[in-house]
C-alpha cells in the first residue's frame, strides 16, 4: 500500500499536482466559542403602552382641565376625585387586583363627596396620596410602607425621569409602520398641496381673497401658556400615577437582627431610668394638674397651655424609641425587659390621659376650634400607636409590620378628620356656650365667619346682648358675603356648604345692613365694627373688665381710639 495514498489524492490531470487531501487535518479539538455571558438583570426597555393606557390618560388630562382649570371649588374637587379612580382601573399598567385598591379607591371617593360639600387643602392631600396608593396596590399585591417610600422617593423627585420612560413606551405605538406609512402617502401630499396653493394665492389678487374668505370661516382657539403648562402638568401626573414607579425590596441575607447581651443592658438601664423620670412627671400632673391646684404664680390654664404640645412630642419619642429596644431577631427579649416596657407602656398612657386633660381645660375656657379638634385626633393616633408597640413588643413582630400599621392608622385619622364638619362643631358648641353668657368663646367667631359651613352659625349673634358683638358679626358676614359674590354661576367653583351659606346670608343682608344701623356697611365702619368685638374678646379672655372696652353705644362715633381705617390691624383669624 502506498502511504502517500491516504494523505494525498491522485491527480486531477496527468503530470499535474495532487490534491489536498479529502478528510479534515486540523486540530482534533473545536475552537472556543466567543461569547459575552449576560448580566444578571439584562436590561430591557418599557412594555409598549396600551391602548387603554392612552385612552386613561387623554381622559385624565380632560377630567382635570375640566374641574380645576378656574378657581376649583367643592363641585369640581369632587367630580375630579370620584372620576379618577375609574381611570385607575382602566389604564394603570399590568394591574393585579386585589381587596386593597378597592378599599383604598372606596375611601378616596369618600374624601371626593365630602369636598362637594366644604373642601379643604387636607381633604385634597389626602385624595391625592389615597388615589397614588391606589395605583401602587393595583401594580403589587403586598405593599409595606418602605416599598411605598421607595416608590414615592422615585416618582414625586425624580418626576421627569419617569415622563421620560412613559415616553419610551409610547415611541412604539407612535412609529408604527402603519401609521408612518399613512402619514408619508397621505400626509406629505396634503402638505405640498397647501404649499403650493399658498404660493398660487400670492400671486393671484383672487385666489387670495377666497383664501381669506376661507380662513375666516375657520377658527381655531389657541389656549393661553399658563394652560398650555397645566395640561403639560396634568400629562405628567397622570403618567406617574398610571405608570407610578414600583421598587421590590431586595432580598436580604437575614431576616431577623441578632439581639446582644449589651442591647439589652442598654435597653434595661434606659428604660429603668425613663420609668422613674415618667413617674416623676405623672406625679407632679397629678399634685397640680388633676388636683386643679396649680403651682403659685400661675394658674391651671397657663399651666395647662405650657405642655400640650410637647407632651404629644414625648409620646411619639416614646414610640420611636421602643422600636428601637424591641428589633424583630431570633432571640426574644428577656421577660425582665418586656415588663419594664409594658410599664413604660402604660405610664405613656396616664401621660396622654394628662394631655387630653389639658385640652379639655383649653375648651373649657375659651371654647372649642378646629385646631383644637386636630390635637384631639393627634393624641388619640400617637395613643394607637402605643397599643402598637405594646403589641409589637408582646408578639415580635417586625419593624415593617408596626410601620404600616401606623400608617393605616394615621390614613384612617386623615380620612375622618377631613370627613368631620370640624369648622361647623367647633362654631355650634361655642354658639351655645356664647348662649349661656360667656364672651369668650367668641374668639373663635374670626375665623368661623371665614369658613362657608360655620359661617351660617353666626347669624345666632345677631340677636346678642351686646352691640359690640353684634356689629362686629354683622360686618365679618357682609365681607364673607361680598367675597363670595360671582361663585354661584360657575359649578366647578360651587359646593353645597357654599351654596347653604350663600343662601343663608343673603337672606339675612336686610338684618346685617340693618345691625350695622346708621354708621354705614362701607369699609371702614365695618372696620370699625371688627376691632370693637375685638378688644372685647381679648379684653374677656385676659381675664380683665369687658366693660372697660369701647361703650356699645358709642364706638361707632370714637374712631380715634382706633386711628384711621388704614391704621386699623385686625386679626380677623385668630384661634
Amino acid at each position: 500500500m502506498n502511504p502517500s495514498a491516504s494523505t494525498s489524492a491522485p491527480s486531477a490531470f496527468p503530470g499535474g499536482p495532487p490534491e489536498p487531501p479529502r478528510y479534515y487535518q486540523g486540530s482534533p479539538y473545536r475552537p472556543v466559542p466567543q461569547w459575552s455571558a449576560p448580566g444578571m438583570f439584562p436590561a430591557s426597555g418599557p412594555r409598549r403602552a396600551s391602548a387603554r393606557e392612552l385612552v386613561a390618560l387623554v381622559l385624565w388630562v380632560v377630567l382635570f382641565d375640566v374641574a380645576l382649570w378656574q378657581r376649583p371649588g367643592g363641585y369640581g374637587f369632587a367630580a375630579a376625585f370620584g372620576l379618577a379612580p375609574l381611570l385607575l382601573l382602566l389604564g394603570v399598567h399590568n394591574a393585579r387586583f386585589s381587596a386593597r385598591p378597592f378599599v383604598l379607591m372606596g375611601l378616596a371617593s369618600l374624601t371626593a363627596l365630602r369636598c362637594a360639600y366644604a373642601p379643604s387643602p387636607v381633604l385634597v392631600a389626602s385624595s391625592f396620596l389615597l388615589l397614588f396608593v391606589s395605583a401602587l396596590t393595583l401594580r403589587v399585591r403586598s405593599l409595606d410602607l418602605p416599598m411605598f417610600a421607595r416608590a414615592f422617593l422615585a416618582g414625586f423627585p425624580l418626576f421627569f425621569v419617569r415622563q421620560a420612560a412613559f415616553a419610551r413606551a409610547l415611541r412604539p405605538r407612535i412609529r408604527r409602520p402603519a401609521l408612518a406609512r399613512l402619514a408619508m402617502t397621505a400626509g406629505i401630499p396634503l402638505v405640498l398641496v397647501g404649499v403650493f396653493a399658498g404660493i398660487f394665492a400670492l400671486a393671484n389678487p383672487v385666489l387670495q381673497a377666497a383664501l381669506s374668505r376661507v380662513l375666516a370661516l375657520v377658527t381655531v382657539p389657541v389656549p393661553n401658556m399658563l394652560r398650555l403648562f397645566f395640561w403639560g402638568a396634568l400629562l405628567a401626573t397622570g403618567a406617574l400615577f398610571l405608570r407610578p414607579p414600583v421598587a421590590l425590596p431586595r432580598a436580604e441575607a437575614s431576616a431577623h437582627a441578632e439581639r446582644s447581651p449589651l442591647t439589652d443592658t442598654i435597653a434595661k438601664n434606659a428604660l429603668v431610668a425613663l420609668n422613674a423620670l415618667f413617674f416623676g412627671y405623672n406625679a407632679l400632673d397629678a399634685a397640680y394638674l388633676w388636683a386643679g391646684s396649680p403651682p403659685p404664680g400661675t394658674d391651671t390654664q397657663h399651666y395647662a397651655h405650657a405642655g400640650t404640645f410637647w407632651l404629644t412630642v414625648a409620646l411619639l419619642s416614646v414610640t420611636g424609641t421602643l422600636c428601637a429596644f424591641f428589633r424583630r431577631s431570633t432571640r426574644a427579649p428577656s421577660g425582665l425587659l418586656k415588663v419594664l416596657a409594658y410599664v413604660w407602656v402604660g405610664q405613656s398612657l396616664l401621660l396622654a390621659a394628662g394631655t387630653y386633660r389639658r385640652l379639655a381645660i383649653h375648651v373649657a375656657f375659651s371654647g372649642l376650634s378646629d385646631l383644637r379638634i386636630v390635637g384631639i385626633l393627634g393624641i388619640t393616633l400617637v395613643v394607637s400607636g402605643l397599643a402598637f408597640v405594646a403589641w409589637k413588643v408582646h408578639t415580635n413582630k417586625s419593624a415593617p409590620w408596626l410601620l404600616l400599621r401606623m400608617a393605616e392608622a394615621l390614613t384612617l385619622a386623615t380620612v375622618l378628620y377631613g370627613w368631620l364638619p370640624t369648622h361647623r362643631i367647633a362654631a355650634e358648641f361655642n354658639a351655645a356656650r356664647v348662649a349661656q353668657g360667656e364672651v369668650r368663646p367668641l374668639l373663635h367667631a374670626f375665623r368661623h365667619a371665614h369658613e362657608t359651613e360655620s359661617a351660617p352659625v353666626l347669624l345666632r349673634y345677631l340677636d346678642h346682648r351686646d352691640a359690640r358683638v353684634r356689629a362686629g358679626v354683622a360686618a365679618m358676614l357682609l365681607d364673607t358675603l361680598d367675597a363670595d359674590t360671582g361663585h354661584e354661576g360657575s359649578w366647578d367653583r360651587d359646593s353645597v356648604a357654599a351654596r347653604e351659606m350663600r343662601q343663608a346670608l343673603l337672606a339675612a343682608r336686610p338684618k346685617l345692613e340693618g345691625t350695622l344701623g346708621s354708621t354705614g356697611t362701607g369699609t371702614c365702619a365695618r372696620t370699625h365694627a371688627r376691632q370693637a368685638m375685638l378688644d372685647l374678646v381679648d379684653r374677656a379672655n385676659a381675664g380683665g373688665d369687658v366693660l372697660d372696652t369701647v361703650d356699645a353705644a358709642t364706638w361707632d362715633g370714637r374712631s380715634n381710639a382706633y386711628g384711621g381705617c388704614n391704621d386699623v390691624r385686625v386679626r380677623s383669624d385668630r384661634e
